[in-house]
């Protein structure tokens, strides 16, 4: 029998969690366990052990472990092990995989093959466009969150990034939603919202200094200087109301969880040697 991190964790203690933070692993325990929910948490480090192990109880349910080994060959570096003959992509101290295309590195999450997030997110690109580093974060697919999102720092280490640009996939019904804020060195700003074949346009107008909207659908292309009559025109062009400034507003208020700076995730490759 295969086994499941998260049904076990709940079968030892009701209240049991596991937090990833950094390099540190935060193990919560019931009142029943070691430590109470509502105390200090136990606070281990990674050992080479967990980084260079994985679990056959997790693999095939058997006992015992199976060796994690890293290996890079033409720009693509992966970490894992081989079952039945086949190499499984699994680490849990560093991406798993990680593909050098040209001047960008994308850095993907896997554990015992399946895609994982980190700090929110499953994989980090990082590129250098225009003297910048733009970075590409992909999160997995979920109603009213933004499975892709960008954004740009200076090339100094460590600086701070914005995010200018993300993308909903999977609102509804059937809504694509992309907002873009002076976005890969232009200056649109701007938020787009797509039902099947109905499209809805709003974009800053630096001349009025207002917003405005378009519809375009296979037999209508309709401007809306100032998106006067804004729930009509949702309505009459796509069937519902699309707010789509609530999407646009959220690229000046989100805070970044994951890493922005490829050199710290690089760092966590050193437990695999080279």
């Amino acid at each position: 029998m295969k086994f499941n991190k998260e049904d076990e964790c709940r079968a030892v203690a009701p209240c049991c969690r596991v937090f990833k933070v950094a390099s540190k692993v935060l193990l919560v325990l019931s009142a029943t366990s070691l430590v109470a929910c509502d105390s200090d948490s136990i606070v281990q480090e990674k050992s080479p052990q967990i980084c260079l192990q994985a679990e056959n109880r997790y693999i095939d349910g058997s006992t015992g472990f199976s060796s994690v080994v890293m290996s890079e060959f033409g720009g693509i570096r992966d970490i894992g092990y081989t079952h039945n003959g086949a190499f499984v992509s699994h680490s849990e101290c560093a991406p798993a995989k990680t593909t050098i295309t040209g001047t960008s590195t994308l850095y993907e999450w896997f554990e015992y093959g399946d895609a994982i997030e980190e700090d929110g997110v499953i994989s980090l690109e990082f590129a250098y466009v225009n003297n910048r580093i733009q970075i590409k974060a992909i999160r997995k697919k979920s109603p009213g969150t933004p499975d892709v999102e960008f954004s740009e720092r200076s090339i100094d280490y460590d600086s701070q990034a914005t995010v200018n640009k993300r993308v909903w996939n999977s609102e509804f019904p059937s809504l694509v939603v992309i907002s873009q804020d002076k976005f890969n060195g232009t200056d649109e700003i701007f938020s787009v919202g797509e039902i099947g074949s109905a499209r809805k346009e709003q974009r800053w107008n630096d001349n009025t200094l207002q917003w405005d909207c378009s519809y375009i659908t296979l037999t209508d292309n309709k401007l809306v200087p100032g998106c006067i009559d804004e729930v009509a025109n949702d309505l009459t062009y796509l069937g519902v109301e699309v707010d789509l400034l609530s999407y646009f507003n959220t690229l000046a208020t989100v805070s970044i969880d994951y890493e922005t700076e490829p050199e710290k995730i690089d760092r966590l490759f050193d437990v695999y040697g080279d």
